[in-house]
């Protein structure tokens, strides 16, 4: 014999369940906010480009187009820092959310 009662088990179920639909709806929200950082910088990108790219055409000299060169590596660099901190930023809250859903 079961020492669980059916609406034990059943409460069991609907906590189970629903534990796992939280977790579902973090790891989705995740995802989504993944999505629209990248749908950022993907604009930003296109926008950037097209900007740099009227002013390498604008160039008088050779030295300027350099100048433009380096100004826009470091830049990149900054960009770059900055969208990975996003995705670190994203990636630790889920695990946090998820890591207190699960001592819940």
């Amino acid at each position: 014999m079961s020492s669980l009662s059916g609406e034990q088990v059943v409460a069991s179920q609907r906590a189970s369940f629903e534990t796992l639909s939280d977790v579902w709806t973090k790891a989705f929200g995740c995802i989504e906010n993944l999505t629209e950082l990248n749908l950022r910088a993907a604009k930003s990108t296109l926008a950037e480009n097209q900007a740099i790219a009227n002013l390498a055409l604008s160039t008088k000299d050779p030295q300027e187009l350099f100048a433009l060169q380096a100004t826009r590596a470091q830049a990149a660099m900054q960009e770059a820092q900055s969208y990975w901190r996003h995705v670190s930023t994203i990636m630790f809250s889920t695990q946090a959310e998820l890591a207190a859903s699960a001592e819940a």
